[in-house]
């Protein structure tokens, strides 16, 4: 059985968050970077990431709590006795979320947070007028520039094997990574 649990972000506090935005470059520089790439002859490489919220944690010291609903507790006891002793009188588990999930108000800022750290650890930088592009400049002098926009990632150079190399070293940090 495949399922996908979502969180239902409607019901969470909004004064908690001070920035819940999501992720994505600017209009402009993701024209300006589509241009710079058909000019210079560039072939283009869209990732996207499965489950990618999941790869990022929830903030230290915030705690996000969810309900699951009778239907779905059903499940979770099924599978996991031991979870009977916490049904509520209407069906209902509360849980406590570890790691962000799609429908949370946070999640893409979290996820943005996450993947922009490993990229910058990775030698990428971001781009002083639009924090959503980040350029690296390749041992051999080229460049590879990756838009974020939400949960997909653009990736664009001139070399085949760099634009992979972002592929690659993304599939060793988050596994599901697909093309």
């Amino acid at each position: 059985m495949k399922g996908r649990v979502v969180a239902d972000g409607r019901m969470q506090d909004r004064t908690i968050y001070s920035d819940y935005s999501s992720p994505t470059a600017k209009t402009r520089s993701v024209m300006t970077c589509l241009k710079l790439a058909a000019v210079k002859g560039w072939d283009l490489l869209k990732l996207d990431i499965g489950g990618a919220f999941l790869c990022a944690p929830v903030n230290k010291g915030q705690e996000v709590f969810m309900s699951l609903g009778p239907e779905l507790a059903e499940k979770a006891v099924e599978s996991m006795p031991h979870l009977q002793e916490f049904v509520d009188s209407q069906g209902r588990i509360i849980v406590k979320v570890d790691k962000v999930m799609y429908g949370l108000i946070q999640s893409t800022k979290l996820w943005y947070k996450e993947l922009t750290r490993y990229l910058m650890t990775r030698g990428f930088k971001k781009c002083k007028s639009d924090e959503y592009v980040l350029v690296k400049k390749m041992e051999d002098g080229k460049f590879l520039i990756v838009l974020l926009y939400v949960d997909d990632i653009l990736v664009l150079g001139e070399r085949h094997e760099h634009r992979h190399w972002v592929r690659n070293i993304l599939e060793a940090e988050y596994e599901k990574v697909t093309a």
